[in-house]
């Protein structure tokens, strides 16, 4: 019964929503009223956009190449794994080098310009504060905006849980 009377709400709801459309009438006098969304400078960001920070990192100078060391900035005494989640603006990703296990984290195949750069980093002992783990060369273009996002999946792992360094 209790779904019945939900389904015949429902159905009313939208029997009525659809009426409603983009004209409404106003109380005080009988003029049509026509509702027009205002335009607005706002950005809207990308799920992807909204869990990132941007990165003061580098130099980022029009038509270079560019080495970028990501250092270590462990969360735990017990941290062995980083999860280094960029994107970068202005450029694309030429190479990613680590002395240590390197596993990609994203299927990053389909791209023509690789963006983005998404790889786990394992080390068999904790990671020493301000050591390199990773160089990632990036070929900035000649565009005037040249930007390093750092995700919010970006972090370190000891084994038991995952701490974000871009909190």
């Amino acid at each position: 019964m209790l779904f019945l009377a939900t389904l015949v709400y429902f159905v009313f709801t939208l029997i009525n929503f659809n009426k409603v459309d983009k004209e409404f009438k106003s109380d005080n006098n009988s003029q049509d009223i026509t509702l027009t969304p205002s335009k607005s400078e706002e950005l809207i960001k990308t799920e992807v956009e909204k869990g990132e920070k941007e990165w003061d990192i580098g130099n980022r100078e029009s038509n270079t190449e560019e080495v970028i060391e990501i250092k270590a900035e462990k969360q735990t005494e017990g941290d062995i794994v980083a999860i280094i989640r960029m994107r970068i603006v202005g450029g694309e990703i030429i190479n990613k080098t680590s002395q240590y296990i390197t596993l990609e984290g994203c299927n990053l195949s389909n791209l023509n310009k690789i963006t983005n750069v998404c790889i786990d980093i394992a080390k068999p002992t904790p990671f020493e504060d301000g050591e390199i783990i990773s160089s990632i060369i990036i070929k900035w273009d000649s565009s005037s905006e040249h930007k390093i996002y750092r995700s919010s999946e970006f972090g370190y792992y000891n084994g038991t849980e995952f701490n974000a360094s871009n909190k």
